[in-house]
């Protein structure tokens, strides 16, 4: 059984910083876009991700910086809607930097797999949907403890967690749901997010007890 380390009353420090980072981002582009069209494209270029990109040191930047990048209101307000109920609980259950890892880990994942996909398209790679895959897969994985009680919290994550993944893997069954689903939302890269998510908490399981 893992130490339930959200007994002490930690804060989610690295949520919140990833959180007001996105949020930021988002008013960034905003206000420069309105000053000036052109400086979004620029933006775009410097740190969201291209499959079809040669350099592979940008390539390797932009698969982290282009996590804090969101097209629309609704693609961000979506992520942080989801983060944010399920990203604090895990970020007290493993600690700051386990968390950053898993985090920055299935963002990585889920973007390599989507260039690995399609990677000579010249369609930019943006938000931190792969990411937040992964967080809620680690939290399906480490919270689903037959017999342990969860905090009211814990609860609503996990049951956050859930609902998200059966809706990211629903899709799988049906290819021509699967193909639309990935022209629309890159869903490979949000099933790798996933499951890397998924591995990193079953290996801390198992670490753990």
């Amino acid at each position: 059984m893992m130490t339930a380390q959200c007994d002490t009353p930690a804060r989610p420090y690295v949520t919140w910083l990833l959180s007001i980072a996105m949020v930021a981002a988002y008013f960034w582009i905003l206000i420069l876009g309105q000053n000036d069209p052109f400086s979004v494209v620029k933006i775009y270029d410097t740190y969201a991700l291209y499959p079809n990109q040669i350099d592979g040191i940008k390539r390797a930047i932009t698969s982290l910086s282009s996590l804090f990048i969101h097209a629309t209101w609704t693609h961000l307000g979506m992520n942080l809607f989801i983060f944010l109920i399920t990203a604090p609980s895990l970020e007290r259950h493993v600690g700051p930097l386990v968390f950053t890892l898993i985090y920055a880990g299935a963002g990585i994942v889920g973007n390599l797999a989507e260039i690995t996909l399609d990677p000579v398209i010249n369609v930019p790679l943006v938000g931190a949907s792969t990411a937040i895959a992964g967080i809620t897969g680690a939290v399906a994985i480490l919270f689903a403890r037959p017999n342990t009680p969860r905090s009211q919290l814990e609860n609503r994550a996990f049951l956050t967690a859930v609902v998200t993944c059966i809706f990211i893997v629903l899709p799988l069954p049906d290819w021509a749901a699967t193909v639309e689903r990935q022209a629309q939302i890159a869903q490979i890269g949000h099933i790798s997010g996933l499951l890397a998510g998924m591995i990193a908490a079953t290996l801390l399981r198992y670490k753990l007890g």
